[in-house]
């Protein structure tokens, strides 16, 4: 555990620039998307100047899926921390953003190795996350494109 932690911060010391929670306080609030017969839903909420999520996917009015999220800073790195289910807190760390992109990875993770929010005006954004696809040696993406509801 400690050496994930060191690897993660060293991370985000090579971030190009410094960000903080404050620069993702648009999350705050429900976003949903839909599609191939599956829902899935962030609710985020500002506190303590940390932003506290969850997220979820529903098939046919049943949860199938739930993980609480959490972005904060730690020693002046800002983290995006993923719990899913009843499993243990991965971190990833912010690595770079651009002009409405956050990009937070922890290449110690089997999967995803990143995730993206990309920002699209005020009600939208795309959510993608990607890592290695097992005996494929390939890249696998998923993207989820949610609109605030």
């Amino acid at each position: 555990m400690t050496l994930r932690i060191v690897t993660i911060l060293m991370l985000a010391a090579s971030a190009a620039a410094a960000q903080s929670v404050d620069d993702l306080r648009w999350l705050e609030g429900t976003w949903e998307t839909e599609g191939s017969g599956a829902a899935y839903s962030e609710t985020w909420e500002y506190r303590n100047g940390e932003l506290h999520g969850k997220a979820a996917t529903i098939i046919k009015s049943d949860t199938v899926d739930s993980e609480a999220l959490r972005i904060t800073s730690l020693g002046g790195h800002l983290l995006y921390i993923a719990v899913p289910g009843s499993q243990s807190p991965t971190m990833f760390t912010f690595v770079k953003a651009g002009e409405a992109s956050w990009l937070f990875a922890n290449p110690e993770h089997d999967f995803p190795v990143e995730i993206e929010y990309q920002r699209r005006g005020e009600n939208a954004f795309t959510a993608v996350i990607r890592g290695p696809k097992p005996a494929a040696g390939k890249q696998r993406e998923m993207r989820f494109e949610l609109k605030r509801k």
